[in-house]
C-alpha cells in the first residue's frame, strides 16, 4: 500500500470517469494526507488554463513538501 501525499483532482462533468471514482480511491488509501478536489464544470483532460493552473499549483505544492522533508 502506498501511504504518500496524494492530490486527487476529478472534473464533476467528466463524461469517462465518474467523479465518485476519486472518492472510493482516496477512501481505500491508507496515507493521512489525500485530497480529492473536484473541478464543478471540468472535462476529463481537465484541460482549461484554469484547470492547468490548478494542476501546475497542485504540482508544485506536492514538489514543495518533498522538497522540504
Amino acid at each position: 500500500s502506498f501511504s504518500g501525499a496524494v492530490r486527487l483532482l476529478h472534473g464533476l462533468t467528466d463524461d469517462d470517469v465518474p467523479w465518485q471514482v476519486s472518492v472510493t480511491t482516496a477512501e481505500h488509501l491508507t496515507g493521512e494526507d489525500v485530497t480529492v478536489t473536484l473541478v464543478k464544470d471540468g472535462k476529463h483532460n481537465l484541460s482549461r488554463p484554469d484547470d492547468l493552473d490548478l494542476l501546475t499549483e497542485t504540482l508544485e505544492s506536492i514538489l514543495a513538501k518533498v522538497t522540504d522533508q
